[in-house]
């Protein structure tokens, strides 16, 4: 709780300096395997026990407003918890219109996956070094693999190759993804 109390301090100093992304344990879904720690966590600093739903329950409301990606250095560096989106492939948005397709507040638990979805991908997604081994399936579009993470086998979570990366940093004239 300190590390976010602290992060959310240095943002209200320094504005347009410091850039807060959304990962995917920032998901009351994701974070509810770790509630209980947390909860305790905060138990042990405040004496009241609603005070506890309280807090946890404005940590997910200010997370909800968090941006899932941004970008840098004259917009030629991607930032983002995850990876790429795999809609890439089949449509001519720029990344910017990527992220405006994202409303906020995102609430509640994780999205499942609906069609392409650009959420998911970028919390989710994850580079593959050996795609020789990666397990692919024709759900995902080329340069795309099921995730060992995957367990539910719905394609929720994907990764990605190098060449599938190349592609997607030259059709948006990108550097790097960070």
């Amino acid at each position: 709780m300190e590390c976010v109390l602290l992060l959310f301090c240095l943002k209200v100093l320094y504005p347009n300096k410091l850039f807060l992304l959304r990962g995917n344990h920032e998901w009351l879904q994701t974070s509810e395997g770790y509630a209980e720690s947390f909860r305790r966590h905060i138990t042990n600093l405040y004496e009241n026990p609603d005070d506890v739903d309280t807090l946890i329950d404005a940590f997910m409301s200010a997370f909800s407003y968090m941006s899932l990606a941004c970008l840098l250095s004259q917009q030629r560096i991607l930032c983002v918890h995850g990876g790429i989106p795999r809609a890439f492939k089949t449509s001519i948005w720029s990344v910017t219109e990527y992220l405006k397709f994202v409303k906020k507040p995102i609430e509640g638990s994780f999205p499942k996956r609906v069609g392409n979805n650009v959420v998911t991908d970028l919390m989710w997604g994850d580079p593959v070094e050996d795609e020789s081994t990666a397990q692919t399936t024709r759900e995902l579009p080329e340069g795309f693999y099921r995730s060992p993470r995957d367990l539910d086998g719905t394609v929720t979570a994907c990764t990605f190759g190098k060449k599938a990366l190349e592609n997607f940093l030259m059709q948006h004239k990108l550097q790097m993804l960070i």
